[in-house]
């Protein structure tokens, strides 16, 4: 198998898999997956102020994974990404209530 339909397939199989052990899990206690499958897409994109949540609380996610990434491409190990995250978002609070700036200014700056 070549490695670019490798690096494809794996995740949309992990994904496949999750679907599948999910909806075994909630058909097993009662529940029905159709019902639960419509309720998550449209709790995730039923409309742009849910989207606009979810990007807005993915994103430090990804960056952190990136992170992760990042430093194993380069023969690093990083194990404090949730620790940087939690420092991240103290420093970024602090800025934003210590500091009295214009917008353009104090958003980057936070």
């Amino acid at each position: 198998m070549s490695n670019t339909i490798k690096k494809i397939s794996i995740p949309i199989i992990s994904v496949l898999l999750g679907i599948i052990v999910g909806t075994i899990i909630m058909l097993i206690t009662g529940y029905s997956p159709a019902d639960a499958y419509i309720a998550l897409w449209n709790g995730a994109f039923g409309e742009i102020y849910f989207t606009g949540e979810v990007i807005r609380q993915v994103t430090p996610l990804i960056l952190a994974g990136l992170a992760v990434a990042f430093a194993f491409r380069t023969g690093l190990f990083n194990i404090g990404v949730e620790g940087q995250l939690i420092v991240g978002w103290l420093a970024a609070v602090w800025v934003g209530v210590a500091f009295d700036l214009p917008k353009v200014i104090h958003l980057p700056f936070a």
